[in-house]
């Protein structure tokens, strides 16, 4: 696939996807999204296992998310491990130009004129990699983004039992 290897979502604000079980394993786009792409909307992980997933010259490995927003809610326990983005270097040009891409080996989330979040609460996000920045998670903000904010959250205020583990992703 171009975009999305396992799944693409092209939608309004309400679109959602959710996974709560399962596997989605080994799944390959061509740029954006090795597993799940979503442009607008809501991705909720709350269980199942996103594994061996590849962006070939794009970003996101496991998840590309753009405007919209990404949630592992507390008591989850999803997995996210062993994924990753990659760019590719255009082999046509001598200046050897690196394509934009290869960032967030997890995943990856950009507003698009909307404000987004990324709420960790639960679950594993591990072992992802990337070869620009974010091994694990990257949300990055552009000048196509506007005057779009991120919010960021990792971990339940006061701690939980249930505290995501976030651990050995990198970056090369």
């Amino acid at each position: 696939a171009e975009n999305g290897g396992a799944i693409y979502v092209k939608g309004k604000s309400n679109t959602k996807f959710s996974m709560t079980d399962g596997k989605i394993t080994e799944c390959i786009a061509e740029n954006n999204g090795g597993a799940v792409y979503l442009e607008g909307g809501m991705v909720n992980i709350s269980g199942g296992i996103v594994s061996h997933n590849l962006a070939n010259s794009g970003n996101g490995g496991a998840f590309c998310i753009v405007g919209g927003n990404f949630s592992m809610p507390d008591g989850g326990n999803a997995e996210i491990y062993e994924n990753a983005a990659f760019s590719q270097s255009d082999a046509d040009s001598h200046q050897n130009q690196v394509a934009s891409g290869g960032n967030g080996g997890g995943i990856y989330v950009t507003p698009v004129g909307n404000d987004v979040s990324v709420d960790i609460i639960s679950g594993t996000i591990q072992e992802n990699s990337s070869d620009r920045v974010g091994g694990g998670i990257c949300v990055e903000i552009t000048q196509q983004s506007g005057k779009a904010k991120a919010n960021v959250t990792v971990g339940k205020i006061g701690g939980s039992d249930d505290s995501p583990s976030i651990s050995n992703n990198h970056t090369i």
